[in-house]
């Protein structure tokens, strides 16, 4: 699915294989869960965005899963890839063309900045695909891929609909 708002778009997939990276370094964090009446599923998920805006077009992929809990916290995970100079675009992109995978340590600390303002019920997060552009990718652009990923694995696992969600999300993007 895609969603274009503006000068912003949004897509949304089921996985991304070639979004895959050695992780050098998890980054793990937690903070309350928001209580669910609802039934959960465990989900997974990829989600990718661009924003143009002065000349620039940041963009951002991050996938990864989300398995509920009873009570208590969400614990996020993040993993962090090696940033090197031989970075070749082997991720397929639904938005562009091709971008690099990984997740760097300065993109990973973004999403997890994203994903600890999220309001997912209790349960586990972690991010284990990941994707940049070496120019146009940035901080906030992996911040607001983050915040996008939360609400759609949250979505997803409530079974609500997708699409609103994530349309609501790129809306309120800055």
């Amino acid at each position: 699915m895609i969603i274009s708002v503006r000068t912003r778009r949004a897509a949304v997939l089921g996985d991304e294989l070639t979004a895959t990276f050695d992780v050098i370094r998890t980054l793990r964090a937690s903070v309350p869960g928001v209580p669910s009446e609802m039934p959960l599923q465990a989900v997974r998920c990829v989600v990718e965005m661009l924003r143009h805006g002065g000349g620039l077009m940041p963009r951002a992929l991050l996938g990864g899963f989300y398995t509920p809990a009873r009570a208590g916290e969400i614990l996020i995970e993040v993993g962090a890839s090696v940033s090197t100079a031989a970075e070749i675009p082997t991720c397929a992109s639904a938005l562009g063309r091709p971008l690099v995978p990984g997740l760097p340590i300065e993109f990973a600390r973004s999403v997890e900045t994203g994903l600890l303002r999220s309001a997912l019920p209790p349960g586990i997060v972690v991010v284990d695909r990941g994707a940049f552009d070496p120019v146009e990718s940035s901080p906030l652009a992996f911040e607001l891929a983050a915040e996008l990923l939360a609400v759609t694995l949250g979505a997803m696992s409530a079974g609500r609909d997708v699409e609103d969600v994530v349309r609501a999300a790129v809306e309120a993007w800055p």
